[in-house]
């Protein structure tokens, strides 16, 4: 053979064994790997697991490059443990959180602007989310000022709710209409007037029956105060200044003052689904599967609170925070959209919960599992401009105010000169806390 031809048969022999090996190569090589999005689970949502694993085997089906790392964690246990995260470099990608769990974090860096990933969106906006909702997770002023740093998911409030049954037994109408919540919407003094003739009392002068359950949690009563047309502070958020002796402050705790212990027709707790109590301020979206499930056979109706200067309802919103450290945010981005919007149709029926996307919120009666002729009150409560966004305030204060509010509701301390005390002692502690 020709050293020419020996050649060509060596290369050709040499170029077969390369692609050979390449070939084993490829076929031996582990297939690429995927793009992992942490996110951590608020535990305290215990209903939603289901919805959650739904949603992450959607979107990966989806996203078949994408893979969903879901963790979970109570809500106290990340606030122990969010710090050290942070500062080792293991925050997830997303976590689910709420205003005034996730705030003081916001302030810190922990947690990315999401406007401009909005401002990306040609079929989505900002405006297409509840007024409430976008108030909580917009920031008011100082260097974050305009900052919008939570997708907003899912809403929670109280109304008023109604046992029909035991108004008809005393003769009485509840104030509740399915054409208008708002054209005559019943007032404190109303309040009065029903509590006095629903409540009932045996011959000792013993409650056997209270006519409503109003709570005095630390969630619940400031409700009051922004209906008598004022609150504790100068701002729902990062307050400067406490109001505590101004006089929407005083009118609210006298009243709920009297209705516990002067009139003593209301009491702070109480049970509305087992039929024995006739009004409940402590019910929300849940309530209609809470009475199906205990076996409700009573009529019921939903309504507003009642009306001194404003008739709204405290908004809670949780949804999903993309942490400043996030290697991949574009997809966590698309994950949180995804959650707040594609499954929101999902959660409702899951959950029962409104969604803080109008675009779904308004099909809610529709969708939730188990339905009565009342379900849109809850949309018209979070859409009411009465409603308002919970506030953001430091725990210490909250704690401080609770304690002294509970003395006054058990009759145990008078309302001027102990709102005049609480006054100066939160005063102080802003101070020296700016």
């Amino acid at each position: 053979m020709k050293i020419s031809a020996i050649a060509k048969h060596s290369r050709r022999s040499l170029l077969f064994l390369l692609l050979l090996v390449l070939g084993t190569a490829v076929l031996a090589a582990p297939a690429l790997a995927k793009t992992k999005i942490t996110f951590l689970d608020d535990l305290s949502d215990s209903e939603a697991v289901e919805w959650l694993q739904l949603a992450k085997s959607r979107f990966e089906a989806l996203h078949p490059d994408v893979e969903i790392e879901i963790l979970a964690m109570k809500r106290d246990q990340l606030l122990e443990k969010i710090v050290i995260m942070q500062a080792t470099d293991m925050l997830p990608d997303v976590v689910e959180t709420s205003p005034e769990v996730g705030y003081e974090f916001m302030q810190k860096g922990f947690f990315q602007d999401l406007n401009p990933y909005m401002m990306k969106e040609a079929n989505l906006s900002w405006d297409e989310y509840f007024t409430p909702a976008l108030t909580a997770i917009t920031v008011e002023s100082g260097e974050h000022k305009g900052k919008r740093w939570l997708l907003p998911g899912t809403i929670w409030l109280t109304g008023a709710a109604f046992n029909l049954s035991l108004f008809a037994e005393a003769g009485l109408n509840a104030p509740v209409s399915h054409t208008s919540q708002w054209a005559n919407q019943w007032t404190w003094d109303d309040f009065v007037e029903m509590g006095k003739k629903l409540v009932r009392v045996d011959a000792t002068g013993k409650v056997t029956r209270w006519a409503a359950f109003v709570p005095r949690t630390w969630m619940r009563w400031p409700t009051w105060v922004h209906n008598a047309g004022g609150f504790m502070f100068d701002s729902y958020f990062e307050p400067k200044q406490s109001l505590l002796n101004s006089e929407p402050v005083r009118v609210a705790i006298n009243y709920l003052y009297e209705i516990y212990q002067v009139y003593r027709f209301a009491y702070w707790s109480g049970n509305f689904v087992q039929g024995k109590l006739p009004i409940s301020f402590n019910q929300g979206p849940n309530c209609t599967q809470l009475l199906a499930n205990a076996g409700a056979t009573f009529d019921f109706a939903y309504g507003p609170n009642p009306k001194l200067v404003r008739g709204g309802s405290e908004v809670q919103v949780v949804g999903w925070v993309m942490s400043a450290t996030s290697r991949h945010p574009d997809i966590a981005w698309e994950w949180m959209k995804f959650l707040s919007t594609t499954m929101a149709t999902e959660y409702v029926i899951q959950t029962g919960r409104p969604p803080a996307w109008q675009t779904v919120a308004r099909r809610y009666s529709e969708l939730v599992k188990t339905k009565s002729p009342w379900e849109h009150v809850w949309i018209d409560l979070i859409s009411h401009p009465d409603s308002y966004q919970r506030a953001i305030y430091n725990q210490d204060i909250r704690n401080t105010m609770q304690q002294a509010v509970e003395a006054i509701f058990d009759g145990n301390q008078p309302v001027g000169p102990t709102l005049e005390q609480l006054h100066e002692v939160i005063s102080n502690y802003l101070k020296e806390n700016r």
